[in-house]
């Protein structure tokens, strides 16, 4: 983010995984180099403890790689994916 005091967040959901993280998922614009805004994208947190496990952050530049979209459907459905070696 060029500008983050001009961070500007809306739809924000919390969800709780059944391994007790919490996902934080929502849309955020913010101003580029120019002092002008981009649009909304999507970002999404998992965090355990206090400490970010996983984050994807979506850009308008990239149009076909949505990993937060993805990642944020998941978690509202209940459908939050762990990696193998921090389950066992």
């Amino acid at each position: 983010m060029k500008d983050p005091e001009s961070a500007k967040f809306r739809r924000t959901q919390t969800y709780r995984s059944k391994y007790g993280d919490q996902i934080v998922c929502g849309e955020y614009d913010a101003r580029n180099s120019f002092g002008g805004y981009t649009g909304y994208d999507m970002y999404y947190f998992r965090l355990r403890g206090g400490q970010v496990m996983a984050r994807h952050v979506d850009t308008t530049a990239d149009e076909y790689f949505k990993m937060a979209r993805v990642a944020c459907d998941a978690a509202a459905k209940g459908q939050v994916p762990i990696p193998t070696s921090q389950t066992g």
